[in-house]
């Protein structure tokens, strides 16, 4: 009889990574928009070409499509996205840093913090994240109703009363009518 002890070993390696899919990253090494759900595009349109996504991590996946996403700020601003690339497999939803700059936006990292403005008017806000800024966000998944984008808008009169300056409420009767602001109803108090 032969005997032979030799050791085995067998290493069985399984990761599953989950994210959460309504969370949003200011990345500025991206190529684009990234988004990997179908459910928040607002206007998309299927890929047909076959175009491939190479990441960072050397994995590659398939662009299966492009569209419009719009992303709600906590302020109750509301970002629209265009060409929003859709890759099923990413991992972090993208939104990428140069484009933003490139059409007027202005980004800030400063103290671990981000902020977003356009024209020197506050549009959104973040914070550092395991090494990326993560966007201060609220119920995009939601977001089906357009009408109801307003939160910001219709906190108060007295709240607008103050952002403008302690304009008069008759003056802010007047512009809710010339659509120069949200309708609200006017609290005197």
């Amino acid at each position: 009889m032969i005997e032979v002890n030799e050791d085995f070993v067998a290493v069985v390696s399984e990761t599953n990574m989950v994210f959460d899919t309504k969370d949003w990253w200011v990345d500025t090494d991206a190529i684009s928009h990234i988004y990997g759900d179908r459910n928040l595009f607002t206007y998309y349109k299927q890929n047909s070409s076959g175009e491939k996504l190479y990441m960072g991590n050397a994995s590659v996946s398939a662009i299966e499509g492009k569209g419009s996403v719009l992303l709600k700020f906590t302020f109750g601003k509301v970002l629209t996205l265009l060409d929003v690339l859709r890759v099923h497999e990413i991992g972090k939803n993208l939104v990428y840093g140069p484009i933003l700059s490139k059409t007027g936006f202005k980004l800030v990292f400063e103290s671990d913090k981000f902020i977003l403005t356009k024209g020197g008017l506050f549009v959104g806000k973040g914070y550092l994240a395991d090494g990326l800024f993560k966007l201060n966000l609220t119920g995009n998944d939601a977001f089906n109703n357009i009408n109801k984008v307003s939160v910001y808008f219709a906190e108060s009169s007295n709240i607008w009363h103050a952002r403008l300056g302690h304009v008069n409420y008759r003056s802010m009767h007047r512009m809710m009518h010339l659509g120069l602001l949200p309708k609200f109803d006017i609290d005197f108090k």
